[in-house]
């Protein structure tokens, strides 16, 4: 299983399963919210099973069957039961338990699970039936893509998210071992395993083996457009392919993860990690920000939460989405392949690091803003400040883990006082992605004044709950991964509103040279719109060689893939299936 932190909602020291909004407590309904989402799977296999519908009626019956072609249906076996088995309840509990087990020094492997999740396209709700044809009028258009007058989704967002020239969807299938026609996605089956047998395409019984077999069926209704594996690195669990642990900073959400603060803030999990209404990730709960109303002038006071028989559902500074009620409990998914070039990645910073007369270590933290190890670049609260402190040429969690693997230490830190970037670079890619309590862009493209109270508030109505699992062969040993071969990261983000969170992100951060400052320079890692751009805040280090900057990067990762999902709570899945 992954060595990801996850908190069950029993933990919180208040009532577990409420949080506060303008109506009082709402009840967090977990055993109708799909687990990946507040629960995450966290599992070191993993298996994405993308489907096209061709015969309503028929894929209905195939989602609901036992998962063998030859045999009755069989409730207590099908996908549709393993979905109900897989809610964020389900799996919160478990993750609780597994982490208990470890605390206590049990192996790991003392217990395990699969889970299932199932989430549509608008392309595939609008072919389930009318009534939901109807209904995604009222739906973002940044979820649907409409393009040339179907629903396409990402595909048809390629331009509001960068997705150009080399990453254009013409591309997405360049260099991978998985060829998909990304516009005819339908649906999406994930399923997530401690057992790589549960996840195998040749195991004998293994699940997913069990789900290919129903789906590939003569008269299943659906066509299996692809099947991507997800896997843990094996020779550094828990990094992604350039080597740089993987899911230190998320969100630590409301009614779901515990209080855990030594000095004992009851708005933050870990130190530095802000406790998110979570109105931000599921639809039908309070939101950061409270929702105006449609006049413009009276606050509506349920924050999101199911207002008659419909609540809204983006940023205040906005035009309000009004969804039906059946939306709630229920989160857009973005789901992107993004193949890395690892080896050229690792030449240039060594490359460019010898330049600049500093350690590789040192560049690849002031590239990424946090030391391969998950070690934080900036100053911690209680270190030396700004002027006096300057992170080491070592990695610092090398010689003290705890300093990476410690969430009580690797977030404590903020960048407002370092608003030139002399410690993490204004581009830095975990920088760019959450800017923190530096000044954000509003939604009309202004920065807010200096020490805005609502600033950082505001920020956080752009994060993301991000799931994500490298793909591909390690590069060198342990796997015998060669430099050609399709690697990268299968990046999965939960969000409420597509378009203000995943899209925001990308366009107005991201992929903004003049974010959070003229001249900061593009996200190096993740920005997708040009080859290489210079990146600000050079020299990176006062014993850097500052003749040899501005410095430029090229970028080492493509978009080769993805969509737009949207994940029903699992008694509306079970109501869309029949």
């Amino acid at each position: 299983m992954a060595k990801t932190k996850s908190t069950a909602a029993s933990d919180s020291g208040v009532d577990p399963t409420t949080v506060k909004g303008a109506l009082g407590n709402v009840a967090i309904e977990f055993d109708q919210i799909q687990g990946n989402i507040f629960g995450g799977f966290s599992k070191d296999h993993q298996v994405t099973i993308l489907l096209e519908i061709q015969d309503v009626a028929k894929a209905k019956a195939a989602l609901k069957h036992s998962g063998d072609p030859d045999t009755p249906p069989d409730a207590n076996d099908s996908i549709l039961t393993h979905v109900h088995r897989s809610s964020s309840e389900a799996v919160l509990a478990f993750n609780e338990a597994f982490h208990a087990l470890r605390r206590d020094g049990s192996p790991e492997g003392s217990i395990q699970a699969t889970w299932t999740n199932l989430v549509f396209t608008a392309r595939g709700m609008k072919k389930l039936s009318s009534d939901l044809e109807e209904d995604l009028e009222q739906f973002p258009e940044a979820f649907k893509g409409t393009a040339g007058g179907a629903f396409q989704g990402m595909v048809g967002r390629a331009g509001a998210i960068g997705d150009i020239g080399e990453n254009d969807p013409s591309k997405w299938n360049q260099s991978m071992d998985v060829v998909v026609d990304w516009s005819k996605v339908d649906a999406a089956i994930l399923v997530g395993s401690d057992d790589p047998v549960q996840v195998s395409e040749g195991a004998a019984d293994g699940r997913v083996v069990r789900y290919l077999k129903t789906l590939r069926a003569a008269g299943s209704g659906v066509t299996v457009l692809g099947v991507i594996h997800g896997e843990t690195r094996v020779d550094e669990v828990g990094h992604e392919h350039f080597g740089f642990k993987d899911g230190v900073s998320q969100p630590g959400v409301r009614g779901v993860t515990a209080p855990d603060d030594p000095l004992h803030n009851p708005n933050q999990g870990n130190p530095g990690q802000d406790l998110l209404q979570p109105g931000e990730f599921v639809l039908g709960y309070p939101r950061q920000i409270p929702v105006v109303a449609a006049d413009g002038t009276t606050p509506n006071p349920s924050q999101g939460i199911v207002a008659g028989e419909a609540f809204y559902t983006t940023d205040p500074a906005g035009s309000q989405t009004v969804l039906p009620s059946w939306a709630k409990n229920g989160s857009f998914l973005v789901f992107r392949r993004l193949a890395q070039d690892v080896k050229n990645f690792r030449d240039s910073v060594d490359q460019i690091a010898a330049t600049l007369k500093i350690s590789s270590d040192l560049l690849g933290a002031k590239i990424v803003g946090r030391y391969r190890s998950g070690a934080p670049l900036e100053a911690l609260k209680f270190q030396a400040g700004i002027g006096e402190y300057q992170p080491p040429m070592t990695d610092p969690g090398i010689a003290k883990p705890a300093t990476a693997n410690n969430d009580s230490i690797n977030n404590d830190f903020e960048y407002a006082d370092d608003d030139q970037g002399e410690i993490v670079p204004l581009a830095a890619h975990i920088r760019k992605a959450y800017p923190r309590d530096q000044s954000p862009l509003q939604e009309d493209g202004k920065t807010f004044p200096p020490n805005d109270p609502s600033a950082e508030s505001r920020t956080q109505t752009h994060r993301l709950l991000r799931r994500g699992i490298p793909f591909g062969k390690s590069l060198g040993a342990p796997e015998g991964g060669k430099p050609a071969d399709p690697r990268g990261l299968l990046f999965f983000a939960y969000q409420t509103d597509i378009e203000r969170q995943f899209e925001f992100v990308q366009r107005a951060w991201v992929d903004d040279p003049d974010f959070p400052q003229k001249n900061a320079g593009q996200d190096p890692i993740i920005t997708n719109n040009t080859a290489a751009g210079p990146i600000a805040g050079c020299p990176f280090h006062k014993k850097a060689d500052a003749s040899q900057c501005p410095v430029s990067f090229k970028h080492f990762v493509a978009t080769r893939g993805g969509q737009y999902f949207f994940s029903p709570s699992i008694s509306t899945l079970t109501d869309w299936l029949g």
